[in-house]
């Protein structure tokens, strides 16, 4: 359902998008038909299903067998630019593989555990110490989108929230929605729990997905009370959320389609990867976490019911925390990554030093720099040495699919770092500057994490550089343009996207 959303988004820009799936029984085939998009089914292998343990168990097949059935597959499609792959069982091993022709590889993750060979990383939710923990999974210029921000919603979602409102003091609707399968049955846990407390003016609507194993049990038993709705495969989440006061429901994407509307909810994590994912939200006091499923007693989904029926102001706070938590344009901020210019940075060596003199000497430079006097190649050279033995000083170059594009550089102080970027004369114009800035930003926080804060000076009648700071995130501070980056904290991409 990520995958479709982004997809949509892509779509709309002009984009073909193909999904590559296995024919297995929960795939959604006809959603992804309906939305318009092709499909290229791989064959189901019946031997492989009982081998393979755990996560690698769901390819279907082996990751060999799937990445040479991938392969041939995407053979008989068009030129593929972008493969973007969302599945725990596939790793650096299968990417490797498939990263031929200079196709280039985005992986959606949620658990940090895997190995990668990939152009882009994806993890849409919150993370501790994301930087330290993906540095060793991801190849050095690989670029890292964490956090909700980047979280895939549908466009249903970022259309409600046009028309968001204040939520009802008091709890009048109560939305039930453990995912898609909930094989282990905590719908129903939660639905008596329910039945204990439920005052005669509270509406109660369960959603059901179409995996889910006990939807008879559970319309015979609650489809005919007065007070409960149940619907299946609900096309209108986003409507039901905002008609909503409380929620009850699992984590994964559903923490951040509830937070994107400001909807509270009471959390409980139905499968492993979501243990981390909901203990980080309700940490940050976007939601109210009662733990595993598992782990949660039919008592602690009582009391935990009480408590936020009971709070106005802890419902309050919570949904405040979450508007500002999601804004529901993820799937634009992920779509701009894909299709602009890509731009790497990497260290300046003693062979750019000239090339580095032409641009800075060009009379475009010059206009707008502190010093507009041109540079004679001698002290040019003789300062290019020195900049790359100081240790308080960082050189990188910016590199597009053409070759190089510009040039940063950081003079580094006690947790503050003072950033100056020019390009190439004939590269300006293009959107350059202000990814060359966020890609320093990356490699600034993968190799100087103690630097927690940017800097730079900008002449206040050079508007283009001013507005390439302000898309790179910097904000005006007196005189100077800054920009808080943290320890933990992923670049990111402007909020008026």
């Amino acid at each position: 359902m990520r995958c479709a959303a982004l997809a949509d988004v892509l779509k709309d820009r002009g984009v073909a998008v193909t999904f590559i799936c296995r024919d297995l029984p929960a795939t959604l085939l006809a959603f992804v038909k309906n939305q318009g998009f092709g499909i290229c089914l791989l064959p189901h292998c019946h031997s492989h299903a009982t081998k393979a343990k755990g996560y690698a168990g769901w390819l279907g097949a082996s990751w060999e067998m799937d990445a040479v059935q991938t392969l041939s597959a995407l053979e008989t499609e068009k030129a593929v630019d972008w493969l973007i792959v969302d599945h725990y069982g596939i790793d650096h091993r299968w990417e490797e593989r498939l990263k031929v022709s200079g196709r280039r590889i985005m992986v959606i993750d949620d658990m940090a555990i895997q190995k990668h060979a990939c152009d882009v990383l994806l993890n849409q939710n919150l993370m501790h110490g994301s930087q330290d923990r993906y540095r060793s999974l991801m190849p050095e210029n690989c670029r890292l989108l964490v956090g909700p921000r980047y979280a895939l919603l549908r466009k249903e979602f970022r259309n409600a929230r046009i028309s968001l409102n204040r939520r009802r003091e008091k709890v009048r609707n109560l939305l039930v929605f453990l995912g898609g399968g909930d094989p282990d049955g905590v719908t129903l846990r939660v639905l008596k729990a329910v039945d204990g407390l439920r005052s005669p003016e509270l509406q109660v609507t369960t959603v059901l997905g179409a995996a889910n194993p006990h939807r008879e049990s559970l319309q015979s038993l609650y489809g005919q009370h007065s007070g409960y709705k149940i619907i299946f495969q609900a096309a209108n989440m986003a409507e039901l959320m905002m008609e909503a006061d409380l929620a009850i429901g699992a984590g994964g994407i559903s923490t951040w389609e509830r937070s994107s509307l400001g909807l509270p909810a009471i959390v409980i994590a139905i499968a492993e990867n979501q243990v981390e994912v909901s203990k980080a939200a309700a940490e940050a006091g976007a939601c109210f976490y009662l733990g595993a499923s598992t782990n949660v007693s039919d008592e602690d989904i009582a009391a935990g019911l009480r408590v936020m029926i009971g709070n106005a102001s802890l419902r309050k706070s919570i949904s405040t925390v979450c508007v500002d938590l999601v804004d529901g344009l993820g799937c634009e901020r992920v779509a701009r990554e894909l299709l602009q210019e890509q731009v790497r940075v990497r260290p300046a060596r003693d062979d750019d030093a000239e090339k580095v003199f032409s641009w800075r000497n060009a009379v475009e430079t010059r206009r707008y720099s502190h010093d507009p006097r041109p540079l004679s190649l001698e002290s040019h050279l003789k300062w290019f040495r020195n900049a790359l033995a100081d240790e308080k000083r960082v050189l990188l170059i910016g590199e597009g699919q053409g070759g190089s594009v510009g040039v940063l550089r950081y003079d580094l102080g006690p947790g503050t770092a003072t950033v100056s970027v020019y390009l190439d004369p004939l590269q300006q114009g293009r959107g350059f500057a202000p990814a060359l800035l966020l890609e320093g930003q990356r490699w600034l926080q993968m190799s100087r994490p103690e630097i927690l804060r940017l800097r730079a000076q900008v002449q206040p009648n050079n508007l283009a550089s001013r507005r390439a700071f302000a898309k790179a995130g910097f904000a005006e501070c007196g005189v100077e343009l800054e920009k808080p980056i943290g320890t933990t904290r992923c670049a990111s991409l402007p909020q008026d996207i």
